[in-house]
């Protein structure tokens, strides 16, 4: 058999699951987008939360595959200036405790600020 990807539409999740991007694990109930394939003889599957599947996924080239690593680079990007100093310099990020938002402290002048990152679709219903 040939090597293939059948990417999937929105859906709701039954189970509890692990984003392939960002890592969370998002409850029942969220909307998930994915795809199943097989590429040089190896199958594979994923799931992706709706955060990563509208603001990291549109902007992959997916010759690497899908990860981790286009989560610290989109990290990387929305925590490139503080809005407080305006300076570079924001490398210390972590979850909130709900796992729906980013919170950012900055490396030059201490100021924390949040990033919504929730699960839930922004652009229209499941």
């Amino acid at each position: 058999m040939s090597d293939f990807h059948r990417a999937t539409s929105a859906k709701k999740s039954k189970n509890k699951f692990e984003c392939i991007v960002c890592g969370r694990k998002i409850p029942p109930g969220n909307p998930w987008w994915g795809g199943i394939g097989k590429w040089c003889g190896d199958w594979y599957a994923w799931k992706s939360c709706a955060a990563c599947h509208e603001q990291i996924l549109p902007n992959l080239e997916f010759d690497d595959g899908v990860g981790g690593d286009e989560f610290n680079l989109f990290i990387e990007d929305i925590s490139f200036n503080c809005p407080n100093c305006k300076e570079p310099g924001s490398t210390d990020w972590e979850w909130s405790g709900d796992m729906k938002s980013i919170e950012f402290t900055c490396d030059n002048c201490q100021h924390r600020w949040v990033f919504d990152y929730t699960w839930e679709v922004k652009n229209g219903p499941v």
